[in-house]
């Protein structure tokens, strides 16, 4: 009760009109979408990591912080089919001013030969998304931080194409030892700038979700937690091609009992991670998503890794590679790239060169 009272509030004082979107209900859908190896393995969405990866600064602008300073990073994601998904992103920091990065998103979804009707050929043409964003983070007391992203969003299919502008604006708490964190998040509060057709969706996909990290004092173990679409409860559709149990009546019988209802509705907003650091400069990294697991779950066919993902980090002085799979469907998943390198030296050996 207490924590809808705190999001009631929120937005009587932003004084915001939003529409609570999930799934296909909304347009620009690749904002959701991570290419971060060490967040993919961690479930899919983890926000309230404070250290220096800066591929989390992307999901929550309040992790932004001055270890992320020099660090370019790009990320890769062989997804399914020809589709694949890029992620450049650079930080700097300002002092006393705040932390400010760019990135950008990209989504390649390949050629497409355009037909008529008939199965004449008429050449090909191709689909993109793209997010430009701009980051900023600010820091208070050393565990107190505050951060915005701004997106300009661009989206091309076929002859049809779409512009928007949207923010994602959170808060976060740091313990000073960094063993503990906590983050609240409102994600992706925009609108389109032009529309694909006339009278097209204009709803993008807001978000609230709240975060949780605890790393242990006298373990290896980082624990991860995170809570999304808070803005909405039920997260659970009737399958309509799902088979439909009667008893000896005719009656319908259903499918779960209210009590198991309630614990899948319950779950479907829970993501959990665990990261395993038997060293400094090395994790391992695992991840349940539950809603994916149900979401696309097929009947009659069970898929044990369906929903879990794994991954791991290496983490150098000056480099970082990451590696994970995330298990989608029988066919297999996805494998997610990354590789991030700290330019402070290349940067004060151009200046030398150029001072001597």
């Amino acid at each position: 009760m207490k924590i809808k009272i705190l999001f009631l509030t929120f937005f009587l004082i932003l004084k915001i009109e939003i529409n609570a979107q999930i799934g296909g209900s909304s347009i620009y859908q690749f904002l959701n979408l991570t290419t971060s190896p060490r967040i993919a393995a961690l479930g899919g969405e983890q926000i309230a990591i404070f250290d220096n990866d800066l591929n989390v600064a992307f999901h929550n602008p309040a992790m932004l912080n001055a270890e992320h300073h020099n660090w370019f990073n790009f990320n890769y994601l062989k997804y399914f089919a020809d589709i694949s998904v890029k992620n450049i992103s650079f930080a700097q920091n300002f002092g006393k001013i705040g932390n400010i990065a760019f990135a950008l998103h990209s989504v390649d979804y390949g050629t497409f030969t355009r037909t008529d009707e008939f199965g004449n050929i008429f050449g090909t043409f191709t689909c993109s998304d793209q997010s430009f964003n701009a980051i900023y983070s600010y820091q208070k007391d050393s565990i107190f931080s505050f951060g915005a992203t701004l997106k300009y969003i661009r989206s091309n299919y076929e002859n049809f194409s779409s512009q928007g502008i949207a923010t994602d604006i959170s808060a976060a708490y740091v313990s000073s030892d960094k063993l503990f964190s906590i983050s609240l998040i409102f994600k992706n509060i925009g609108t389109t700038l032009t529309s694909y057709y006339e009278n097209a969706s204009n709803d993008l996909p807001f978000e609230i979700e709240m975060g949780l990290t605890k790393k242990l004092t006298h373990a290896p173990f980082r624990l991860c937690l995170t809570l999304r679409n808070l803005q909405k409860w039920n997260l659970t559709y009737e399958n309509q091609n799902q088979a439909v149990k009667t008893n000896i009546f005719g009656e319908t019988e259903p499918q779960k009992s209210k009590l198991e209802e309630e614990f899948d509705n319950t779950m479907r907003h829970v993501i959990l991670g665990v990261e395993f650091l038997p060293l400094k400069s090395f994790s391992i990294n695992i991840g349940y998503n539950h809603q994916r697991r149900k979401d696309l779950s097929v009947q009659d066919l069970r898929i044990l890794t369906l929903g879990y993902s794994l991954g791991f980090n290496l983490k150098l002085t000056n480099w970082q590679f990451s590696y994970a799979y995330s298990n989608f469907h029988a066919a297999g998943g996805s494998h997610y790239f990354a590789a991030a390198v700290n330019l402070s030296n290349i940067f004060s050996k151009i200046r030398n060169k150029f001072t001597n």
